[in-house]
C-alpha cells in the first residue's frame, strides 16, 4: 500500500477551515498550478449530509499527458466514514469491487494565534500488478504532487479571505494510520512557502 502524508499551515483557525472541507464544490479549485499531470476535475455529493458519517461523494480526476496512456479521465466514490468535528475527517473509496482502494484522513492542527496546521494522509493500493507498477513509475509521484497542489490552493484561498501571513512547514511521517486522535507534535522546520508530500510505498 501506498502513503503519501502532506501538511501545510493555513492563515485561518481550525474552527474557520473546518466548513470548507465539506465543500465538495470548492476542491476542484484548490488545484494549484504546480506543473504535475494529475489534477482534481470534478466532486459532487451524491447522498447523506455533506459534514456527516455517510456522505458519499464522486467526481473525476484527469491524468494528462501519460507516456504511451495520453490524456485520462478517471472517475472517483469516496464516502465520509469518520468525523470529530472540528479536528479530523476520514474519507474512503466507495467504488466496486476491483478498484483501487484508498483512504484519505485529514487533522486540524491549532498552530500559534488564527492559524491552522492542515495534515492530511492519502493511503491507496491498485488492484493488479501490473497497475502498482504504473503506480511506482507515475502515479505515486503525481498524487503527491497533486495533493500539495490542493493544500496551497486551499491556503491561498484563506490568505485571500483572511489578511495573514502563511507560517512555516513542516513535515513527518510519525503517526499512526486509522486513528481519531490528532497526531504527536513534530518538530518544526524552518523553512517558509509551499507544502510538501512524503511518499512511503
Amino acid at each position: 500500500m501506498t502513503r503519501i502524508d502532506a501538511e501545510v499551515i493555513v492563515p485561518a483557525h481550525p474552527l474557520d477551515v473546518w466548513p470548507l472541507l465539506s465543500e465538495h464544490e470548492r476542491w476542484p479549485a484548490w488545484n494549484a498550478p504546480v506543473g504535475g499531470k494529475l489534477r482534481l476535475a470534478s466532486a459532487e455529493l451524491l447522498a447523506g449530509p455533506p459534514d456527516r458519517v455517510g456522505a458519499v461523494r464522486e467526481g473525476t480526476v484527469i491524468l494528462a499527458r501519460v507516456p504511451l496512456l495520453g490524456t485520462r479521465t478517471v472517475g472517483w466514490a469516496g464516502c465520509t466514514t469518520d468525523i470529530a468535528c472540528p479536528w479530523t475527517v476520514e474519507f474512503e473509496a466507495a467504488g466496486r469491487r476491483g478498484a483501487w482502494r484508498w483512504r484519505l484522513r485529514i487533522w486540524l492542527l491549532e498552530h500559534g494565534d488564527d492559524q491552522c496546521r492542515v495534515r492530511c494522509r492519502l493511503e491507496y493500493a491498485a488492484p493488479a500488478l501490473w497497475l502498482r507498477v504504473v503506480d511506482a513509475l507515475i502515479v505515486r509521484r503525481e498524487v503527491a504532487g497533486c495533493l500539495d497542489g490542493v493544500l496551497r490552493g486551499l491556503a491561498g484561498s484563506l490568505a485571500v479571505e483572511v489578511p495573514a501571513a502563511i507560517d512555516e512547514l513542516a513535515h513527518d511521517a510519525l503517526f499512526e494510520p486509522g486513528t481519531t486522535d490528532s497526531p504527536e507534535p513534530i518538530a518544526e522546520d524552518a523553512s517558509v512557502g509551499a507544502p510538501e508530500a512524503t511518499v512511503a510505498a
